[in-house]
C-alpha cells in the first residue's frame, strides 16, 4: 500500500461529491484504496480539534462575539450527541435565531456566508452594552439548540435502529454457525475451549453494538455570536 503520511498530512474537503469521486478512484486504483482526498463530515476529528483549538484562546463560559450583517443577534452553536462510548453520533453545526420569542436553529455555515463573515474578515468591534444585551439571550440558544439536536436524533435513530439490529443479527448467525461447526467435531478440551471463545466473542460484539445508539443526553455549546454592526440601529 502507497504511504499516505495521514500522520504528517491529510487533506479534507467539504464536497460530498468530491469526495466519492477521489473514494471510487482509490478503489479502482492498483496501488493504495485509500483516498487521497477525505470528506469533511460534521463529525470528522479534525473538525472536533479545530473546534476545541480555536475555543481554547477563550476562557471559560467565553465566546468570540463578532459583528456582521445581521438584523438581530445569532448565536452559532455545537450540538453533538454521544453513545455509550462517548463518540459523538449526531452533530449540528447551528445558528439560533429569532431569540427570545421565537427561536429557530438554522446552518452555521449558510449564516456565516449571508452575514459577510469569511476568512480574514475584520472585527471592527464592539460596545460593552451590546454584549451585555446578548449575555441574557444565551439561556435561550442552548435550550433551541438542544431542542433541534433532539428532533435530529429521533431523524437518524429509525435508521441507525436498523443498522445495529442487523449487526446483532449477523453476530448471532456467526455465533450459531461457528458453534454448530464444532458440534459436528468429536469432544474434546479444546473444543470445549473454543465454544467458550466463540460465546464471550459473540457477547463482546453485541456488548459493542449496544453501545453505538446514542446515550445519555446532548453536549451543547455556544461558540461565537454575531450581533448587527455598530450604526445598523439594530440592538
Amino acid at each position: 500500500m502507497r504511504d499516505q503520511n495521514v500522520t504528517q498530512r491529510i487533506k479534507l474537503t467539504a464536497s460530498r461529491h468530491l469526495a466519492a469521486e477521489r473514494l471510487e478512484a482509490a478503489r479502482q486504483g492498483a496501488t493504495s484504496a485509500w483516498p487521497d482526498a477525505h470528506f469533511l463530515a460534521p463529525l470528522h476529528p479534525v473538525v472536533e480539534w479545530a473546534t476545541g483549538r480555536a475555543l481554547a484562546r477563550f476562557g471559560r463560559n467565553q465566546a468570540p462575539v463578532l459583528a456582521g450583517n445581521v438584523p438581530e443577534p445569532v448565536f452559532l452553536t455545537q450540538a453533538t450527541w454521544a453513545n455509550a462510548l462517548g463518540q459523538p453520533v449526531v452533530a449540528r453545526w447551528g445558528a439560533v435565531t429569532g431569540l427570545p420569542d421565537t427561536p429557530e436553529v438554522t446552518d452555521l455555515v449558510a449564516v456565516l456566508e449571508s452575514a459577510g463573515v469569511r476568512e480574514r474578515s475584520i472585527n471592527p468591534g464592539l460596545s460593552t452594552v451590546t454584549v451585555e444585551a446578548v449575555q441574557a439571550l444565551a439561556p435561550q440558544a442552548v435550550r433551541a439548540a438542544r431542542d433541534d439536536i433532539h428532533v435530529r436524533r429521533r431523524e437518524v435513530e429509525d435508521e441507525l435502529t436498523d443498522r445495529l439490529e442487523a449487526n446483532r443479527t449477523r453476530v448471532q448467525k456467526w455465533r450459531q454457525e461457528a458453534l454448530w461447526v464444532l458440534d459436528q467435531q468429536a469432544a474434546s478440551a479444546s473444543a470445549k475451549k473454543r465454544r467458550d471463545t466463540i460465546g464471550r466473542d459473540a457477547d463482546e460484539l453485541t456488548d459493542l453494538i449496544d453501545n453505538l445508539a446514542t446515550s445519555g443526553q446532548p453536549f451543547v455549546r455556544v461558540i461565537g455570536v454575531l450581533v448587527p454592526q455598530e450604526g445598523s440601529g439594530h440592538v
